[in-house]
């Protein structure tokens, strides 16, 4: 009898185990997948239009890629690309050397070029609208969105408060070129 209660012990220990070893190979496949693919396309620099030197890369909410130059402003939607670059008529890019890319929580596209100006881009007409900061500047490097419909402009020439509603811009620091914007928490921006 003893010989029976452990044939029979034994033989749930091996059936409690199988089905351990059937649950761990089942429910967690993923511990064993390969990885996946990645995909890289090469595109000459060339078929932008940009010459040797791409300034900024950005990847809008609709996924298309623009790439600032000193050529110019590139747009690509994975399969073509348009360029834009600077003409005389006001709804072009204010300049041909685009320095910097911004997108804020509206889905706008700000550029900044090398000689201070500022542009945002129309997406229902294709275009860009100017915009004049009324200050002297040299290049526009980043932008950071803050509340109040206000972005801070990082310059070659200091730090600007900018409210893009009232089309007005302040001086905060002169004399300084101020390069990227870092937000340290949620109350501090490092430059």
């Amino acid at each position: 009898m003893n010989n029976n209660i452990f044939a029979i012990s034994s033989l749930f220990r091996k059936i409690n185990t199988a089905i351990l070893i059937l649950v761990f190979f089942t429910c967690c496949p993923v511990g064993f997948a390969q990885s996946p693919t990645i995909q890289f396309k090469n595109i000459p620099l060339s078929e932008f239009g940009t010459g040797n030197v791409v300034e900024q890369v950005l990847q809008d909410y609709k996924g298309y890629m623009w790439f600032a130059s000193q050529n110019g402003l590139c747009c690509y939607d994975g399969s073509k690309t348009k360029i834009y670059d600077a003409q005389s008529d006001s709804n072009s890019i204010p300049y041909r050397g685009i320095r910097s890319l911004f997108e804020d929580s509206q889905k706008r596209l700000w550029i900044g070029t090398e000689n201070g100006r500022i542009a945002l881009y129309n997406r229902q007409l294709d275009n860009f609208t100017r915009i004049n900061l009324n200050v002297e500047t040299k290049a526009i490097f980043d932008f950071f969105e803050l509340p109040n419909k206000t972005m801070l402009v990082a310059s070659f020439n200091g730090l600007y408060l900018f409210n893009y509603e009232k089309k007005t811009c302040n001086v905060l620091i002169k004399n300084i070129a101020i390069r990227d914007f870092i937000r340290f928490n949620s109350n501090a921006v490092l430059l």
